[in-house]
């Protein structure tokens, strides 16, 4: 796939860790946080995840069955009955016509028609192969101890067993394996005390329903499935070895190869998965991997993933000592991101890139209503946003025909018309009509687009990408407020997620998340339509202002934030949407007024109040980001930790439903895993209406540190402190301006250094804690408060893998 046009010079510049001072070294924080597994699990869920953003495996079971589940992004069984898309065939403006009317018979069976037109089979992101190692024949295991590296991919498991290898009597095993983060190669490693004896592979994918079996071919150390979806998306799985096989059994659905008593104490299996769809021979591609991979013996290919993982890592990090629970799942997070997402690769679904169901919850698809958009937040402030670059590509060039012919045929105008359950190429999933008709996803998708600007001042992306996408939603938008007529500004009709499937209660008017997305997005476009390679027409920045001017205010009922226009649902919130306008949208936030903080809070009261039976995982990590925005930040730090005991698997993944709940919890979503980094950093940097905010929610006589993340303008930015006292501050413009920071700093008068690549200039300025202080900084410079630069680079033993050499 072609990736977008960014500057990814820009969008992966940060601040080598290695010139700062006090910055902890990153990969000593994340050895700190190796997962550790003292049982078995045999479940694929709790298994430990491995990926590179293209590919991605499972790893679980017992040293008497170790299991692979193999993934790859592009895997889809793509067929949609009755057309290319679950749109009503209903014109849009009569559906608007009936619920105006409160017509539900007619609205009834438009709704009853779209139930019938997907079935749950059809339309699914579909694994791709299970791989099995096992012992022929019975055996036992003690002493069973894995881990799992973050820093390196790699997962170690050691264990004593009396089978696997010969003469029989008990022998230590360790197998070690990780997937390639450069290559589409998984690597597996078993070494023993002993010579090994017989073991068996298994490859396999199960029969389902309505699909067909795979094809199994067997050539000396190679092992092939090659599988046709029905539409004749293809794709091959290689399982080689590094000494001859024998072919065991071969049926419909698996194929099994034997490795008969070996001379040797080791023995290495390398998978390795092709699609179709990003290459036109993928057993060519499976073949020539393979043919260069097998000269790299197991020790140098960990080696070379190592630089890769650091490479990754060195981008940002942080530390908090206080709270270590928080700070391994923000990198569980971060790792997670990396595994799922990579430039010029599918973007991740539901599940991100692992599915061990042949049909799994909700297709595995793509939703706009919150889950797709969750996913990124930890990857803006963390300074990853190379990782957005599938998910901005998916909308702005592969989605986007389908989504210009679906507005047009059924909304009746231009402009593009976001869906809001769908598959990769854009065919409208929902069963649920109320969520088909939804406005608010596609104002969400143009401001993310527009936040990727305001994170890298990446101007050419801007021009040439995001204004562009950004203007085809507003035009849609706009022609949707004007409904009923070029003077009358209506949000409706819509709905609020949170009350019911079924019509009419689903249907609402002027629900808060709506207003709130529209409010940002033409603001937003306001504020870009002057810039210099832009220069909007007048004429349409005059309507945008028109718009911002009538649209109706924030519902309210009792001092709160109602549902809708005179409805307020009464019972347990999973959806926070009447919370938008404090997160993500920041348009209430620590720099508002008194009247909006009390508002918000007495909103967020209110759900609190009834209850959280209806919440999931991604309620836990949306209210926790809103505690934090609005200043609750012990509640937000008790509710990531909530999260993490009540939502989290025993590999950290999100069960969606509680552990001890009395939804059986057989699925997750990854949102919550990745939202999880957002959430923290709210903590540590705000920067709102320009202002930035060091360590906001870090309680007192704490030892904290971040570095390598970006504010909201764009600026790199690193911060220690030291008992609660924030010893050093480095601050990076990436565009001109006035960098404004609240002073985290009690002296009266505070020195500074202004730094350029060839010299430094020391200033000072009239301060007390708690004002707001402003630099004019250029591109490029650098404000230094505290002694935040090394004289010298630190030293490292690791081999140089830094994304920036500037110095």
């Amino acid at each position: 796939m072609p990736a977008l046009n960014l500057d990814y010079r820009t969008a992966t510049r940060t601040l080598d860790w290695r010139k700062l001072n006090k910055i902890e070294d990153p990969r000593e924080v994340i050895a700190r946080h190796d997962w550790k597994i003292e049982e078995p699990q045999l479940n694929w869920l709790e298994g430990v995840p491995l990926g590179n953003g293209d590919m991605a495996s499972m790893y679980f079971g017992a040293p008497n069955r170790m299991m692979w589940l193999i993934n790859k992004g592009d895997l889809w069984d793509h067929r949609v009955p009755g057309g290319d898309s679950n749109l009503p065939q209903v014109p849009f403006r009569q559906i608007s016509n009936w619920i105006a009317e409160k017509d539900w018979k007619s609205i009834n069976k438009i709704e009853e028609r779209g139930k019938n037109l997907t079935p749950r089979h059809y339309l699914s992101f579909q694994p791709a192969a299970w791989v099995i190692l096992e012992p022929i024949g019975e055996s036992s295991f003690s002493n069973y101890k894995q881990s799992h590296s973050m820093l390196t991919g790699e997962v170690t498991t050691n264990w004593t067993s009396d089978f696997m290898a010969s003469p029989l009597a008990p022998t230590k095993y360790e197998l070690q394996t990780f997937l390639a983060a450069d290559q589409n190669v998984l690597r597996i490693r078993i070494e023993a005390d002993r010579p090994l004896r017989n073991i068996r592979a298994r490859l396999l994918r199960p029969h389902l329903q309505h699909l067909p079996d795979p094809i199994f071919r067997h050539r000396g150390t190679l092992l092939e499935l090659q599988y046709t979806f029905p539409d004749n998306l293809f794709y091959v799985v290689g399982l080689e070895s590094d000494i001859p096989s024998r072919l065991g059994s071969q049926d419909n659905t698996e194929a099994s190869i034997i490795f008969d008593d070996l001379d040797d104490t080791s023995l290495e299996v390398r998978v390795v998965v092709a699609c179709s769809e990003t290459t036109s021979s993928p057993e060519d591609r499976v073949r020539a991997t393979l043919n260069v991979e097998k000269p790299q013996r197991y020790r140098g290919a960990i080696r070379r993933n190592q630089q890769a993982m650091e490479k990754y890592w060195y981008r940002s990090g942080f530390s908090w000592p206080d709270h270590p629970k928080i700070e391994k799942f923000w990198y569980l997070s971060q790792y997670l991101l990396g595994t799922c997402s990579a430039v010029g690769k599918q973007a991740m679904g539901l599940q991100g890139l692992y599915s061990g169901h042949g049909f799994p919850p909700w297709h595995g698809g793509y939703r706009t209503d919150l889950h797709l958009q969750m996913s990124y937040w930890g990857a803006f402030a963390s300074n990853r946003l190379d990782m957005i670059e599938p998910y901005i590509r998916l909308f702005a060039l592969e989605l986007r025909d389908q989504m210009r012919t679906d507005t047009a045929r059924h909304w009746g105008w231009g402009g593009v018309k976001v869906p809001l359950s769908f598959g990769p190429r854009g065919q409208e999933l929902s069963t649920w009509l109320a969520a088909k008709e939804w406005p608010g996803g596609t104002a969400w998708v143009a401001i993310d687009f527009l936040k990727i600007w305001e994170h890298s001042s990446d101007d050419i992306y801007l021009t040439t990408v995001a204004y562009n996408f950004a203007l085809e939603c507003a035009e849609f938008l706009e022609n949707w407020l004007f409904q009923d007529g070029p003077e009358k500004v209506t949000v409706f009709p819509s709905f609020c997620p949170n009350m019911g499937k079924g019509t009419p209660e689903a249907w609402v008017e002027n629900p808060p998340g709506d207003i709130a997305l529209i409010k940002t997005l033409f603001t937003k476009l306001m504020e870009i339509s002057d810039h210099a390679e832009i220069r909007e027409d007048p004429k349409r920045v005059e309507r945008w202002q028109y718009i911002l001017d009538h649209l109706p205010d924030y519902p309210m009922q009792n001092g709160k934030w109602a549902d809708g226009r005179n409805v307020d649902f009464d019972q347990p919130h999973r959806y926070l949407t009447k919370m938008m306008a404090v997160y993500p949208l920041d348009e209430v936030n620590l720099s508002s007024s008194k009247s909006d903080m009390k508002t918000a809070n007495a909103t967020l009261s209110g759900l609190e109040e009834l209850g959280w039976e209806r919440a999931v995982g991604f309620t836990m990590i949306w209210l926790a980001a809103i505690h934090a925005r609005l200043g609750n930040f012990t509640r937000a730090i008790e509710t990531l930790e909530t999260f993490i005991d009540r939502y989290a698997r025993v590999n950290g993944l999100n069960s969606h439903f509680p552990l001890n709940g009395e939804t059986p919890s057989n699925l997750f979503q990854i949102d919550a895993n990745l939202g999880f980094a957002g959430a923290v950093n709210e903590l540590f940097l705000q920067c709102t209406d320009g202002v930035i905010r060091l360590f906001p929610g870090v309680p007192k006589n704490t030892t904290a540190q971040f570095w390598g993340w970006r504010t909201c303008e764009g600026h790199l930015v690193a911060a220690t402190m030291e008992k609660g006292k924030v010893e050093a501050v480095l601050i990076e413009a990436t565009r001109a301006c006035e960098v404004q920071l609240l002073s985290p700093f009690a002296k009266t008068r505070l020195s500074y250094k202004i730094r350029t690549k060839t010299k430094s200039e020391n200033k000072t300025v009239a301060n007390k804690k708690g004002k707001v202080l402003s630099f004019t900084l250029k591109a490029g410079q650098r404000l230094e408060i505290g002694k935040m630069i090394l004289t010298s680079p630190k030293k490292t033993a690791s081999t140089d893998t830094s994304e920036e050499e500037e110095e």
